[in-house]
């Protein structure tokens, strides 16, 4: 038994020794039907197969494993690239970037079809633009209207104020010509000359004549006149030694007082006549006679 073991043992060296040199145990010469060879490499074979398991790993020599290689009929591989030391935020963020899901890859293109909303948004964008416009428009209209409106207003207010205005001024005219009547009807020194009716034309008709004492302002009230008929006038006249001087005329009305005035009066004067004239430019009295001074 022991001379077998040693036998063995001196088989497996001889394997290893091959192996060293890069020899095929399974191809040595060995004697062809040899069951003992043909044990001992089935033994080779096992024991092979527990050395990796029994031994301790033993760093390889130099070029071992190239002799393996060839041995088995391998082509030597290239020896890999020393990986270099990666900093541990370069790792952190590869493995955030490896934890991160594949990007999904996009569809290709499909084909278009045509959509109807942007006619549709185009078409509500035009009519909501045209009833803005028209609103616009109608509302400026308005405006239009309402600022002729103010216009035409303010153009009655300013006749109307033009109108106060005048009214105000010719009242005022009219009272001062009352307050210088009443003065010169007032005065201590009026010369007073009543006008009475001529014949039986107009006995309703009476007059009054208010002279100053300087003999240039006067006033003449009368009343109780009938109106002129068509064409005629009624005409005031101074009578002096040299002729008759035409004082004014006369506008009457039924029912109302007539007044004039005038701040001259021609010197001389020994009468004065108011007749009713059918030529309104005429220069002496040539018509009918309805009040004198003296009678």
């Amino acid at each position: 038994m022991s001379q077998e073991t040693n036998t063995e043992e001196l088989t497996i060296l001889a394997a290893l020794d091959d192996l060293e040199r890069g020899v095929d145990p399974s191809e040595a010469e060995r004697p062809r039907g040899d069951e003992t060879a043909e044990t001992l490499a089935r033994l080779y074979t096992e024991v092979l197969g527990l050395v990796p398991s029994e031994l301790d790993p033993v760093a390889p020599s130099a070029g071992a494993r190239d002799r393996l290689l060839a041995a088995i009929g391998a082509a030597p591989a290239v020896p890999a690239a020393e990986p270099r030391p990666v900093p541990a935020p370069a790792v952190a963020s590869a493995i955030t970037e490896a934890s991160r899901p594949a990007p999904r890859i996009a569809p290709g293109p499909l084909p278009r079809r045509h959509s109807r909303w942007p006619l549709a948004l185009a078409a509500t964008l035009a009519l909501a633009f045209a009833g803005a416009a028209a609103w616009l428009w109608l509302l400026q209209q308005e405006q239009r209207t309402e600022i002729v409106q103010l216009r035409h207003e303010l153009e009655a207010q300013r006749q109307l104020a033009a109108r106060v205005s005048q009214d105000s001024e010719q009242a005022r005219t009219e009272i001062e010509k009352m307050r210088s009547h009443f003065a010169l009807v007032t005065s201590p020194s009026v010369e007073v000359r009543p006008l009475r009716p001529v014949g039986g034309g107009q006995t309703q008709a009476r007059g009054m004549l208010f002279v100053a004492a300087d003999h240039q302002h006067w006033y003449l009230s009368v009343e109780g006149l009938r109106p002129p008929p068509e064409g005629g006038v009624y005409k005031l006249w101074w009578v002096t030694k040299e002729g008759s001087l035409d004082a004014g005329s006369l506008a009457a009305q039924s029912g109302e007082r007539v007044q004039m005035s005038s701040d001259e009066m021609p010197a001389g004067i020994v009468d004065v006549v108011l007749t009713l004239e059918r030529n309104p430019s005429s220069n002496r009295p040539d018509g009918t006679e309805v009040l004198r001074t003296n009678v």
